[in-house]
């Protein structure tokens, strides 16, 4: 929970690459997230992952972002290079035979390239999270959506609600159960049967304290006259600059050198 929110405050940090325009940003994201569609070759997944890595310099955030990337790594990753070799099958240089399968070196390069490959996508992801605070990005793909495809602002207030929603949902949940274990609540013991049962009072509150936030919500909403008009003006215009330009340019660069690599294939990679 305090990492969600850790991530969260992040995006309000003031550095060069948090004052580009929201949706230059998403264009980046999107075009890293193709990344691993289009190649798995660790010759271009690792110098992609390094330069995000860079990029946390100028936005200031080296601390965080690491952080959570060495705590986040172990389990994405590691999972993945832990059970792929078992699943291996054309590898030819034999490491352990267990009868019913086998552990090869080409299976062990091929889990690290495919570790590599989902390593891509969340860096960039929690990069784009944590540079990006989500009121932005949603008021900017409101304006953008209402001015030139006619689509109701409605649609981005429902992106803002639906990432404030899960931080306040866990708080709630974290605070219900702190209570139930002050009263000698053992929701850790037993089996998984048990336990599975133990956590199910835990929802009738929750339940009750999330349908609550949501009628205050809806409340504040119709006193403020919401949706009464079928267009509005935005608080905050954001303008597309020369950085944002270079920004997205960065991110086509990045895709035009990984198709560049797999088509080689750089480093000799033919798994």
């Amino acid at each position: 929970m305090a990492s969600v929110i850790q991530m969260m405050e992040t995006a309000k940090t003031v550095s060069p690459i948090h004052k580009l325009n929201p949706l230059a940003k998403a264009l980046w994201l999107l075009c890293i997230i193709m990344i691993p569609i289009i190649t798995f070759n660790p010759f271009v997944t690792l110098p992609i992952i390094l330069s995000i890595w860079l990029l946390a310099i100028p936005a200031k955030i080296r601390k965080p972002f690491y952080s959570n990337l060495l705590k986040t790594y172990p389990v994405l990753i590691g999972f993945i290079v832990i059970i792929w070799p078992f699943f291996y099958k054309e590898g030819t240089h034999l490491l352990v035979n267990l009868g019913f399968t086998q552990i090869t070196l080409e299976g062990i390069y091929f889990a690290l390239a495919q570790g590599l490959r989902i390593a891509v996508a969340v860096t960039g992801c929690l990069y784009f999270i944590m540079v990006t605070d989500i009121m932005d990005l949603a008021s900017a793909l409101g304006a953008m959506l209402q001015r030139r495809f006619k689509i109701s602002y409605t649609v981005p207030l429902m992106l803002i609600s639906s990432f404030k929603f899960l931080p306040e949902f866990m708080t709630s949940f974290d605070a219900i159960r702190q209570a139930f274990l002050t009263r000698g609540f053992e929701l850790d013991k037993g089996g998984l049967g048990e336990r599975i049962r133990k956590f199910v009072p835990l929802f009738i509150p929750l339940i009750d304290t999330t349908l609550s936030k949501a009628q205050h919500i809806a409340t504040a909403m119709q006193l403020k006259a919401f949706g009464i008009k079928k267009e509005r003006v935005f608080f905050v215009e954001y303008k597309v600059g020369m950085a944002d330009y270079l920004f997205v340019l960065l991110g086509v660069l990045i895709v035009a050198f990984a198709i560049w690599a797999n088509t080689i294939p750089l480093g000799g990679f033919s798994l």
